[in-house]
Protein backbone atom coordinates (compact mmCIF):
# COMPACT_ATOMS: atom_id res chain seq x y z
CA UNK A 1 0.00 0.00 0.00
CA UNK A 2 1.56 3.62 -0.87
CA UNK A 3 0.75 5.91 1.40
CA UNK A 4 0.39 9.74 -0.03
CA UNK A 5 0.95 13.10 1.99
CA UNK A 6 -0.75 16.23 1.57
CA UNK A 7 1.26 19.26 2.66
CA UNK A 8 -0.36 22.08 4.90
CA UNK A 9 -0.52 25.19 3.21
CA UNK A 10 -2.08 27.41 6.00
CA UNK A 11 -3.42 26.80 9.30
CA UNK A 12 -4.91 28.76 12.12
CA UNK A 13 -7.82 29.30 14.58
CA UNK A 14 -11.62 30.07 14.06
CA UNK A 15 -13.66 31.34 16.90
CA UNK A 16 -16.88 30.44 17.25
CA UNK A 17 -17.28 28.71 13.64
CA UNK A 18 -20.95 28.36 12.70
CA UNK A 19 -21.53 25.33 10.74
CA UNK A 20 -24.81 23.72 9.14
CA UNK A 21 -24.43 20.02 9.06
CA UNK A 22 -27.27 18.47 7.23
CA UNK A 23 -27.70 17.26 3.58
CA UNK A 24 -28.55 20.05 1.25
CA UNK A 25 -27.13 22.85 3.91
CA UNK A 26 -23.85 21.74 4.22
CA UNK A 27 -21.54 25.26 4.92
CA UNK A 28 -19.46 26.85 7.32
CA UNK A 29 -19.46 30.14 8.26
CA UNK A 30 -17.91 33.22 10.04
CA UNK A 31 -14.59 32.11 8.25
CA UNK A 32 -11.10 34.23 8.95
CA UNK A 33 -9.87 35.54 5.16
CA UNK A 34 -7.25 33.12 4.74
CA UNK A 35 -9.99 30.29 4.46
CA UNK A 36 -12.10 32.38 2.37
CA UNK A 37 -9.52 32.82 -0.30
CA UNK A 38 -9.93 29.34 -1.18
CA UNK A 39 -13.49 29.73 -2.00
CA UNK A 40 -14.37 26.91 -4.99
CA UNK A 41 -10.90 25.64 -4.95
CA UNK A 42 -12.05 21.78 -3.76
CA UNK A 43 -9.30 21.73 -1.08
CA UNK A 44 -9.79 19.60 1.63
CA UNK A 45 -9.92 21.50 4.94
CA UNK A 46 -9.42 19.58 8.39
CA UNK A 47 -11.28 21.16 11.38
CA UNK A 48 -9.93 20.04 15.32
CA UNK A 49 -11.88 20.99 17.99
CA UNK A 50 -9.21 20.13 20.10
CA UNK A 51 -9.73 16.13 20.03
CA UNK A 52 -11.62 15.24 17.20
CA UNK A 53 -11.48 16.07 13.73
CA UNK A 54 -14.00 17.14 10.92
CA UNK A 55 -12.86 16.69 7.17
CA UNK A 56 -14.44 18.44 4.16
CA UNK A 57 -13.43 19.75 0.40
CA UNK A 58 -13.99 24.01 0.37
CA UNK A 59 -16.75 25.01 -2.11
CA UNK A 60 -18.18 28.24 -3.42
CA UNK A 61 -18.69 31.98 -1.45
CA UNK A 62 -21.70 32.31 0.44
CA UNK A 63 -23.76 35.33 -0.24
CA UNK A 64 -25.87 36.19 2.35
CA UNK A 65 -27.78 34.37 4.95
CA UNK A 66 -31.54 33.08 4.63
CA UNK A 67 -33.72 31.61 6.85
CA UNK A 68 -36.64 28.97 7.92
CA UNK A 69 -38.49 30.76 10.49
CA UNK A 70 -39.12 28.60 13.08
CA UNK A 71 -40.48 30.87 16.14
CA UNK A 72 -40.76 34.56 15.45
CA UNK A 73 -38.68 36.54 13.29
CA UNK A 74 -40.37 37.96 9.42
CA UNK A 75 -43.92 36.87 11.24
CA UNK A 76 -43.03 38.14 15.21
CA UNK A 77 -45.96 36.28 16.22
CA UNK A 78 -45.12 33.17 14.42
CA UNK A 79 -45.66 30.14 17.15
CA UNK A 80 -46.29 33.36 19.55
CA UNK A 81 -42.59 34.57 19.50
CA UNK A 82 -43.68 38.08 20.30
CA UNK A 83 -46.28 36.61 23.22
CA UNK A 84 -49.07 38.72 21.36
CA UNK A 85 -51.53 35.50 22.06
CA UNK A 86 -50.38 35.76 26.26
CA UNK A 87 -49.61 32.12 26.87
CA UNK A 88 -50.49 30.70 23.94
CA UNK A 89 -47.96 27.31 23.38
CA UNK A 90 -45.29 28.17 26.20
CA UNK A 91 -44.88 26.53 29.40
CA UNK A 92 -44.24 28.62 32.17
CA UNK A 93 -41.97 27.90 35.15
CA UNK A 94 -41.96 29.75 38.76
CA UNK A 95 -42.67 33.50 38.58
CA UNK A 96 -43.44 33.92 35.16
CA UNK A 97 -46.09 35.98 33.82
CA UNK A 98 -47.23 36.86 29.98
CA UNK A 99 -48.93 39.17 29.07
CA UNK A 100 -49.02 42.77 27.41
CA UNK A 101 -46.93 41.33 24.39
CA UNK A 102 -43.65 40.30 27.06
CA UNK A 103 -42.17 37.44 29.05
CA UNK A 104 -41.69 38.59 32.85
CA UNK A 105 -39.75 36.68 35.37
CA UNK A 106 -39.59 38.17 38.80
CA UNK A 107 -36.35 36.08 39.66
CA UNK A 108 -38.02 33.44 42.15
CA UNK A 109 -37.92 30.40 40.38
CA UNK A 110 -34.57 28.58 41.08
CA UNK A 111 -31.42 28.64 39.41
CA UNK A 112 -31.64 26.17 36.03
CA UNK A 113 -35.34 26.30 36.13
CA UNK A 114 -37.55 26.77 33.30
CA UNK A 115 -38.58 30.28 32.65
CA UNK A 116 -40.56 29.39 29.46
CA UNK A 117 -40.49 26.41 27.07
CA UNK A 118 -42.35 25.09 24.07
CA UNK A 119 -41.85 22.11 21.18
CA UNK A 120 -40.79 23.81 18.33
CA UNK A 121 -38.18 21.80 16.77
CA UNK A 122 -38.26 18.79 14.25
CA UNK A 123 -35.33 16.70 13.31
CA UNK A 124 -33.14 19.23 14.54
CA UNK A 125 -29.66 17.32 14.96
CA UNK A 126 -27.06 18.81 12.64
CA UNK A 127 -29.21 22.04 12.07
CA UNK A 128 -27.95 25.75 12.59
CA UNK A 129 -29.77 28.06 14.44
CA UNK A 130 -30.03 31.74 15.20
CA UNK A 131 -31.53 32.82 18.02
CA UNK A 132 -32.76 36.40 19.20
CA UNK A 133 -34.95 38.05 22.09
CA UNK A 134 -35.09 41.94 23.04
CA UNK A 135 -34.88 41.97 27.01
CA UNK A 136 -35.29 44.58 29.73
CA UNK A 137 -33.36 43.02 32.36
CA UNK A 138 -32.83 44.54 36.30
CA UNK A 139 -30.40 41.33 37.64
CA UNK A 140 -29.67 38.21 36.74
CA UNK A 141 -29.00 35.96 33.56
CA UNK A 142 -30.50 33.67 31.36
CA UNK A 143 -29.71 30.81 28.84
CA UNK A 144 -31.34 29.33 26.05
CA UNK A 145 -31.48 25.34 24.90
CA UNK A 146 -32.11 23.88 21.89
CA UNK A 147 -32.86 20.13 20.87
CA UNK A 148 -31.14 18.33 24.04
CA UNK A 149 -31.08 21.25 25.56
CA UNK A 150 -27.62 22.42 24.38
CA UNK A 151 -26.29 25.76 25.96
CA UNK A 152 -27.18 28.25 22.66
CA UNK A 153 -25.39 30.92 25.43
CA UNK A 154 -26.10 32.77 28.41
CA UNK A 155 -27.53 36.50 28.00
CA UNK A 156 -27.66 39.37 30.22
CA UNK A 157 -29.26 42.08 27.33
CA UNK A 158 -30.57 41.91 23.86
CA UNK A 159 -28.60 39.14 21.36
CA UNK A 160 -28.53 37.27 18.30
CA UNK A 161 -26.68 33.84 18.95
CA UNK A 162 -25.95 31.14 17.16
CA UNK A 163 -26.12 27.01 17.77
CA UNK A 164 -25.77 23.59 15.69
CA UNK A 165 -27.79 21.29 17.23
CA UNK A 166 -25.76 18.03 17.63
CA UNK A 167 -28.12 16.28 20.15
CA UNK A 168 -31.91 16.09 20.39
CA UNK A 169 -34.15 15.49 23.35
CA UNK A 170 -37.44 13.32 22.53
CA UNK A 171 -39.50 16.65 22.32
CA UNK A 172 -36.87 18.45 21.02
CA UNK A 173 -38.19 21.70 22.73
CA UNK A 174 -37.08 25.45 22.90
CA UNK A 175 -36.37 25.90 26.54
CA UNK A 176 -35.37 29.37 28.37
CA UNK A 177 -33.44 28.57 31.79
CA UNK A 178 -33.34 30.61 34.83
CA UNK A 179 -29.48 30.73 34.77
CA UNK A 180 -28.83 33.18 38.05
CA UNK A 181 -32.03 34.33 39.05
CA UNK A 182 -33.36 36.57 35.86
CA UNK A 183 -35.21 39.72 36.76
CA UNK A 184 -37.04 41.60 33.52
CA UNK A 185 -38.99 40.71 30.40
CA UNK A 186 -37.84 38.68 27.47
CA UNK A 187 -39.67 39.95 23.94
CA UNK A 188 -39.61 38.99 20.09
CA UNK A 189 -38.14 35.92 21.06
CA UNK A 190 -37.19 33.93 17.81
CA UNK A 191 -35.58 30.87 16.55
CA UNK A 192 -34.44 30.35 12.85
CA UNK A 193 -32.43 27.77 10.80
CA UNK A 194 -30.11 29.50 8.97
CA UNK A 195 -30.26 27.69 4.91
CA UNK A 196 -27.79 29.46 3.24
CA UNK A 197 -23.98 30.71 4.58
CA UNK A 198 -23.13 34.78 4.71
CA UNK A 199 -20.55 36.44 2.46
CA UNK A 200 -17.76 35.32 5.54
CA UNK A 201 -19.11 31.37 4.38
CA UNK A 202 -18.38 28.73 2.33
CA UNK A 203 -20.45 25.91 1.02
CA UNK A 204 -18.78 22.56 1.93
CA UNK A 205 -18.73 18.67 0.62
CA UNK A 206 -18.38 16.33 3.57
CA UNK A 207 -15.52 14.29 3.65
CA UNK A 208 -15.48 12.55 7.41
CA UNK A 209 -15.94 13.57 10.78
CA UNK A 210 -14.96 11.86 14.27
CA UNK A 211 -17.36 10.86 16.55
CA UNK A 212 -18.45 13.18 19.16
CA UNK A 213 -16.67 16.02 17.29
CA UNK A 214 -18.06 19.30 18.83
CA UNK A 215 -19.37 22.04 16.21
CA UNK A 216 -20.08 24.76 18.94
CA UNK A 217 -16.16 24.50 20.89
CA UNK A 218 -15.35 28.22 21.59
CA UNK A 219 -12.46 27.46 19.06
CA UNK A 220 -11.47 25.48 16.56
CA UNK A 221 -8.08 24.88 14.82
CA UNK A 222 -7.96 24.24 10.83
CA UNK A 223 -5.38 23.21 8.15
CA UNK A 224 -5.72 24.09 5.10
CA UNK A 225 -4.36 20.95 2.88
CA UNK A 226 -2.39 21.32 -0.41
CA UNK A 227 -4.16 19.55 -4.28
CA UNK A 228 -1.95 16.92 -5.62
CA UNK A 229 -1.62 15.93 -9.04
CA UNK A 230 0.67 13.81 -10.44
CA UNK A 231 0.42 12.29 -14.10
CA UNK A 232 2.00 9.11 -16.36
CA UNK A 233 2.39 5.97 -18.07
CA UNK A 234 0.57 3.71 -14.78
CA UNK A 235 0.42 -0.11 -16.23
CA UNK A 236 0.26 0.38 -19.78
CA UNK A 237 -1.74 3.14 -19.48
CA UNK A 238 -1.62 7.08 -19.74
CA UNK A 239 -3.58 8.78 -16.76
CA UNK A 240 -3.96 11.19 -14.36
CA UNK A 241 -4.09 10.28 -10.71
CA UNK A 242 -6.50 12.75 -8.44
CA UNK A 243 -5.65 13.77 -5.44
CA UNK A 244 -6.67 10.88 -3.38
CA UNK A 245 -4.25 7.96 -5.49
CA UNK A 246 -1.09 7.27 -6.93
CA UNK A 247 0.25 4.65 -9.07
CA UNK A 248 -3.46 3.60 -9.56
CA UNK A 249 -3.59 2.97 -6.12
CA UNK A 250 -5.98 4.43 -3.28
CA UNK A 251 -4.26 6.17 -0.80
CA UNK A 252 -5.58 7.29 2.66
CA UNK A 253 -5.71 10.74 3.81
CA UNK A 254 -3.65 11.86 6.76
Amino acid sequence: MIYQTFPTIISGTITRLRISNVASYYFLDNLPADVLRFAGSGNEVHISDGTKTKKVLLGALGTGETYADIVGGTDPALLNGNFSLGDTGWTKGTGVTIGSGVCTADGSGADFERIIERTALSAPVGKLYQTSATLARTAGAFRVGLGGYENVGVFTATFVSYLTVSTAAANNNVRILDWTGYIGTIDLFTIRQVLTPSALGLWYTPVSEEATWNPNAATHTYKVLAKRRCSGKIFGLNQTANPRSIMGVNTFRN
